[in-house]
Parts: structure tokens; sequence; C-alpha cells
């Protein structure tokens, strides 16, 4: 398993390592957001990407999809 670099960047967290931290405030309503990683050409993994979402460094929600 290994780590999708944003331009060579990451970021870690009691020795997690993550593509990328987008902070958020919740201000009480549904909203959408919608953020991007750049990666060089023919870098992305073939297999399984894992999307993690966490509050206050603590894990509450975990997606799991293939790229086509």
């Amino acid at each position: 398993m290994g780590v999708i670099e944003d331009n060579a960047q990451h970021y870690s967290v009691n020795g997690n390592v993550y593509s990328k931290r987008v902070e958020l405030v919740f201000m009480g309503q549904e909203f959408s957001v919608c953020d991007a990683i750049s990666v060089r050409k023919g870098l992305l993994p073939k297999e399984i990407i894992t999307l993690m979402f966490s509050k206050n460094e603590k894990l509450f929600a975990l997606r799991n999809f293939n790229l086509k």
C-alpha cells in the first residue's frame, strides 16, 4: 500500500501518511466539496484507491474505489 503524493507533497499525522489535507468549516448545512490531487501521468496505481475522512485526527469515513 502506497500513498499518492500530490506533486511530491504529503501530510503525516501520528505516523500515518496522507496525500493531502483539506480543512472544511461546517456551518450547519449540507454542502458539496470538490478537490483534486495532481499526479504525473503514469504514476497512478492500478489497484484500489482508499479515500479517508477524518475530524480532529480521528477517522469517521472510508471509501474505496477503482480508477478507470
